[in-house]
């Protein structure tokens, strides 16, 4: 269009709290991006469902943790004399895989909340863009969540055959929980993050 010399003229109207945004060129069909109100389209029952679906996750960890912390005072005067190689083998693993899952986790959160699926008139809608938001955020909560139980399984088992006693420095495997912990609290979904959330996604699309 540029090379043609051709002017886009956008005429912009506030309707209902939305934008509305038309794309006159000569010879051409007229295109319109409808971008929703992004308050009005927050309902208390999809704030509700996400905000179910991180509790759930965080008490699922939480509760795993606090079973191996039992299972370790309960154990507490066991110790092996076993190799620990397979455990500290487990141990670097676990911490690979964190490192890697961890910044993979926001790429792909953000891949998903950001794709477009159909014409500008479709992706800037603001259903496609909640739907979006909902998919990324499983999927990211899921990873962390992931890296979470495999480091509290090393630390079962570090229990399980006494290692932990002999070498407490294997407790750091529980350190992905609490990062997982303290991210559903930072990220927990409130009205007013979500607000800003899909707004800079829209902004992006």
């Amino acid at each position: 269009m540029l090379l043609c010399g051709r002017l886009c003229d956008w005429s912009t109207r506030s309707r209902r709290g939305s934008t509305h945004c038309t794309l006159h060129l000569e010879g051409a069909t007229t295109e319109s991006w409808h971008i929703g109100s992004t308050p009005g389209h927050l309902s208390g029952t999809y704030i509700k469902s996400l905000q179910v679906f991180h509790g759930a996750m965080a008490i699922g960890v939480l509760v795993l943790f606090f079973v191996v912390l039992f299972y370790a005072i309960d154990l507490s005067g066991q110790i092996g004399l076993g190799d620990d190689s397979v455990i500290r083998m487990l141990s670097i693993v676990h911490l690979a895989y964190g490192a890697l899952m961890y910044p993979f986790s926001m790429f792909i959160f953000h891949r998903i909340s950001t794709r477009r699926t159909g014409p500008p008139s479709d992706a800037a809608s603001s259903d496609q863009v909640l739907n979006s938001l909902r998919i990324a955020s499983v999927v990211r909560l899921a990873m962390i969540e992931g890296v979470a139980f495999f480091g509290l399984v090393v630390l079962f088992l570090a229990i399980q055959s006494g290692i932990l006693q002999q070498v407490p420095l294997y407790w750091l495997n529980s350190c992905s929980s609490l990062i997982m912990l303290t991210f559903v609290v930072y990220a927990f979904p409130t009205r007013e993050r979500l607000e800003r959330l899909v707004a800079g996604l829209v902004a992006d699309r």
